[in-house]
C-alpha cells in the first residue's frame, strides 16, 4: 500500500544543513535526450537548450521542501554516519540497512551510483533535486531508491522512482528531458534495523518527540547567589579567607573567600595554585590604582576614594574524575556607575591533572561544512535562556542583543565561564555577553541528556561519561536520565 508524505508547512527551521551528495556521475553531463516533447519550430532543436529549459521548469515545479528540525538533523547525522558504506561492493549484505521495504518492494543496497533521478522536491539531506540510486528494488532494474534515507516527522523516508507525465508540465520550447528516472518520497515500511536504531537512540525514542521535557531555564542572574542545584561535600575542601597586605591596603575593602581543595585529593596542588593565580591577578589589578594616585590625593582631587574587591566561589564538582570550580569577583571604584563582575573557571581532569577540554566530549565525525556539535550546544544554550518566555517573539527579542549567538569556543575565549558536573555543562555568562546589564549575569545548565547523541563514545573522558550516565539518582524533570551506550558508531 502506497504511503505518500503530506508536507506540513510551518515546521520551525533551525538552519542546520547536513551532508551533500558525492557521486561518480556528473548529472549535468548530458549524453542524449531520452524524452523530447513534441514542438513546432522552424529552427534546429538544440539539445543543450532543451535540457536546460526542462531543468528550469522542473525546479519551478518542485514541491514545498521539507524543513527538518535541528533534532531531526542530529538524528539524520547520526544515522548517516552509521549508514555510510564501510566495506567494498563484496560486503553489501553486511552493510547497515542492507534491505528495506518500500511501496511493496523489497529493496537492497547497491554499490555503484551511476543511475540517477530527478526528485520532485529538494532532498532534505542532499540539498539537491537530483540524486544517485542507492537501492535496487526489482530484478528487471526498473525500480530504485535514490539518495539517502532520512528521518522526518517520526517516520523514515526515501525517494523511489515513479511514472512521471508531461501533462500539466509548463516548459518553454525547446524542451527535452535527459533524466533517467523521476522520484518522489515514500515511507520505509517495517524495518527491524531502523526500529532497533530508534529504540537504541534515546534522543529519538522517548525524549525529543514524546513530551519533550521542560527546560530549567536561567538558574541565577547574579553571582551573589549560590548554585542551588549543586551540593558538594564540605569535607572535600576548606574555605580560606584572604586578606591582602600592601601599601594603603587599609583603605581598600577586600572580601575574599576561596576554596582550598584538601591535600588528600589528587590534583589538589594544581587546582589550589590556579585559584591563587586568579586571586593574585585580581588583587594586583585592584591595587594598580596606586600607580596613579593615593587615597589621600584621590580625596583631594576626586572627592573620594573607594576601592572594593569581593571574590567568591562555586564548586561544581570534586570527584575522582573532575574538579570544576567557578571563581567570581565583583569590583567597584569611586565614581563608577555600578560595580563590575565576572567569573572565571578552573576545570581539571583528575586522572592526569590536565586542563579539561570540553571539545573532546563530542564526536567530531558528525560535523560537516554547515552543521557541527557547536551549533547544537549553542541552540541548547538559547533554549535555556528562552525558557522564561511564553512566545517565540519574546525569545527572539531577548536573543537579539547579540548576533550571532556565541558558540562554546567563543565563550571559552572571552566573557563567560564554562564548568561541568554529573548534570551537564554549566555556562556562567558575564554581564552584557548575551543580554543587557539589567538582565544580570545568567547562569544556565545544558544537561548531558540533551547532548548525548553528540558525545564521543571513544572520548578520552569516556569513563567519566559512563559514570555520569549511571547517576540516575540525579534525574529531575529538567535533567532526565540519559545513556552513554553506543548509538552513533
Amino acid at each position: 500500500m502506497k504511503k505518500y508524505l503530506v508536507v506540513y508547512v510551518g515546521f520551525i527551521t533551525l538552519g542546520l544543513l547536513i551532508f551533500s551528495y558525492q557521486t561518480n556521475t556528473n548529472l549535468n553531463d548530458v549524453q542524449e535526450v531520452n524524452d523530447v516533447k513534441e514542438v513546432t519550430t522552424t529552427t534546429t532543436l538544440k539539445i543543450d537548450n532543451s535540457w536546460n529549459n526542462f531543468l528550469n521548469a522542473w525546479e519551478k515545479s518542485l514541491n514545498i521542501p521539507i524543513e527538518l528540525t535541528y533534532q531531526e538533523n542530529i538524528i539524520n547525522s547520526s544515522f548517516l554516519n552509521k549508514w555510510e558504506w564501510k566495506g567494498d561492493k563484496s560486503t553489501a549484505q553486511e552493510e547497515f540497512l542492507y534491505q528495506i521495504e518500500v511501496n511493496g518492494y523489497t529493496c537492497t543496497r547497491i554499490w555503484n551510483s551511476m543511475g540517477w533521478a530527478l526528485l520532485d522536491m529538494v532532498h532534505p539531506i542532499g540539498k539537491d533535486f537530483r540524486a544517485p540510486h542507492t537501492y535496487k528494488c526489482d530484478d528487471k532494474g526498473e525500480v530504485f531508491i535514490f539518495g539517502e534515507p532520512f528521518y522526518f516527522n517520526n517516520e523514515w523516508w526515501v525517494f523511489q522512482n515513479y511514472e512521471w507525465s508531461w501533462e500539466d508540465f509548463n516548459c518553454i520550447d525547446p524542451c527535452g528531458s535527459s533524466a533517467q528516472y523521476y522520484a518522489t518520497i515514500f515511507v520505509i515500511e517495517n524495518s527491524e534495523e531502523l526500529k532497533n536504531f530508534t529504540l537504541s537512540n534515546p534522543v529519538i525514542y522517548n525524549k525529543l518527540f514524546k513530551n519533550y521535557h521542560s527546560y530549567r531555564g536561567i538558574i541565577r542572574r547574579t553571582t551573589a547567589e549560590s548554585i542551588s542545584i549543586v551540593d558538594i561535600e564540605k569535607d572535600l575542601y576548606t574555605e580560606k579567607v584572604i586578606k591582602p597586605v600592601h601599601d594603603f591596603s587599609e583603605s581598600f575593602s577586600y572580601d575574599i573567600k576561596i576554596p582550598e581543595i584538601n591535600s588528600s585529593m589528587k590534583c589538589a596542588p594544581e587546582v589550589n595554585n590556579e585559584i591563587m593565580i586568579i586571586v593574585n591577578e585580581l588583587v594586583e589589578d585592584k591595587k594598580s590604582i596606586l600607580e596613579i594616585t593615593t587615597p589621600e590625593k584621590a580625596e583631594e582631587e576626586w572627592g573620594g576614594f573607594i576601592e572594593t574587591l569581593e571574590i567568591k566561589y562555586d564548586i561544581l564538582e570534586i570527584s575522582e574524575y573532575l574538579i570544576s570550580v567557578f571563581i567570581s569577583n565583583t569590583t567597584y571604584s569611586f565614581g563608577a556607575a555600578h560595580p563590575q563582575s565576572f567569573t572565571q573557571s578552573i576545570n581539571i581532569y583528575v586522572p592526569d591533572c590536565t586542563n579539561f577540554d570540553f571539545h573532546k566530549l563530542f564526536d567530531k565525525s558528525l560535523n560537516n561544512n554547515t552543521f557541527t556539535y557547536e551549533d547544537v550546544v549553542a541552540k541548547e544554550m538559547q533554549n535555556q535562556l528562552c525558557a522564561q518566555f511564553e512566545s517565540r517573539s519574546d525569545c527572539d527579542n531577548y536573543l537579539s542583543f547579540v548576533k550571532p549567538f556565541p558558540k562554546l569556543s567563543d565563550l571559552e575565549e572571552c566573557c563567560s565561564a564554562i564548568g561541568l558536573n554529573e548534570l551537564g555543562i554549566f555556562v556562567q555568562f558575564w554581564a552584557y555577553e548575551v543580554s543587557s546589564y539589567a538582565e544580570g549575569s545568567e547562569l544556565i545548565l545544558v544537561p548531558c541528556h540533551n547532548l548525548e547523541i553528540l558525545l564521543d563514545r571513544s572520548s578520552k573522558y569516556k569513563d567519566m561519561l559512563e559514570y555520569y550516565s549511571s547517576r540516575i539518582d540525579l534525574e529531575t524533570q529538567y535533567e532526565p536520565s540519559w545513556s552513554y551506550v553506543e548509538t552513533n558508531k
